[in-house]
């Protein structure tokens, strides 16, 4: 029967999403419920601020972390950061499914097409 552990396959489906500005390094943790719903609530926000807590929501600091930040290095981070979320969402679980006792994740590379015989 097919088997699909997530928690597994985790690292390797969901690379950490690292960023630095303002000379601190920061790692997006777990993208939850919780973080988008905050999101989508401080996208709401009709506030100059509001860029500023995205990225605060995001990287799990205080709401006040970036608003003295350049607001193009704000745009950036909460893009570069979107990319990769969206990436990891492109990843395909069946590359990780595995029968049995075969734990490595199996090659998702097609078979070439047969060519056309002459007859």
């Amino acid at each position: 029967m097919p088997k699909l552990n997530l928690d597994e396959f985790s690292d390797k489906l969901f690379e950490p999403i690292t960023i630095t500005i303002g000379g601190r390094e920061y790692t997006v943790p777990k993208v939850t419920a919780e973080v988008l719903d905050k999101l989508t609530s401080a996208a709401k926000e009709e506030k100059s601020t509001s860029l500023c807590r995205q990225l605060s929501d995001i990287l799990g600091v205080d709401k006040n972390a970036f608003n003295k930040t350049d607001i193009r290095q704000i745009v950036a981070a909460i893009r570069f950061i979107s990319d990769n979320i969206t990436k990891g969402m492109e990843a395909d679980p069946k590359n990780f499914i595995v029968a049995g006792e075969n734990t490595s994740p199996q090659s998702s590379t097609p078979s070439p097409a047969p060519s056309p015989s002459m007859t």
